[in-house]
């Protein structure tokens, strides 16, 4: 019964007026405790909060280092988290396979493309990505379900940095990257990844 009792934790309810459970989602994560539901009603999600990643302020409107799950109730045909402003839309911090993110729009800014010295042609491929790209999702050491999204319009769709995460069924297009696995014992399966200047990049991954 005890173990019964923490594998069902709350449900907390976020709606885009902030009169639900927490006034955002990220207030929701804050709250919330591993093994709790974040549930997400259709609407716009644009609150960004300052987030520090490897010493640099990034402006994230999800930020997620704890074992809960960040759902929709609707799907993302209606659901979106991300702003221009933002540098990334969710991002995985130390957290484990208990953790998941499905069902949401994930859109930040997606500038078309760069200009970059000649001498710098590994700009794409060496870990980490420059700090200026906009991200839809970004994990470090990080293994979350990430399933039946629609990451669209970031410059970057998808990042795993050591992070053995699982990405099924989630469509990325619109991006300079679609998906990136760097160091990263991922399962990508069952995705569509299309318009994008690098499909899918993975090293040591």
């Amino acid at each position: 019964l005890a173990l019964s009792g923490a594998a069902f934790g709350r449900t907390w309810y976020i709606k885009p007026d902030g009169t639900g459970d927490a006034p955002t989602i990220q207030a929701g994560i804050d709250v919330a405790s591993p093994g709790d539901i974040i549930l997400v009603a259709a609407g716009i999600y644009t609150t960004t909060s300052i987030v520090n990643i490897n010493g640099s302020p990034t402006p994230v409107c999800a930020f997620i280092d704890k074992n809960v799950k960040l759902t929709s109730e609707s799907g993302s045909s209606t659901t979106t988290i991300g702003s221009g402003s933002a540098k990334i839309a969710v991002y995985f911090k130390d957290v484990d396979a208990s953790a998941e993110l499905s069902g949401f729009r994930l859109q930040t800014s997606f500038s078309g493309y760069y200009c970059v010295d000649l001498r710098s042609q590994r700009f794409l491929q060496d870990p980490p990505l420059p700090a200026f790209f906009p991200r839809g999702i970004r994990c470090d050491n990080s293994s979350p379900l990430i399933n039946d999204n629609d990451v669209q319009l970031n410059d970057v769709g998808i990042e795993l940095i050591a992070s053995p995460a699982t990405v099924s069924n989630n469509t990325v297009s619109s991006c300079l990257m679609g998906i990136a696995a760097y160091n990263s014992n991922a399962e990508i399966v069952d995705n569509v990844v299309h318009n994008a200047g690098e499909l899918i990049v993975c090293e040591g991954a």
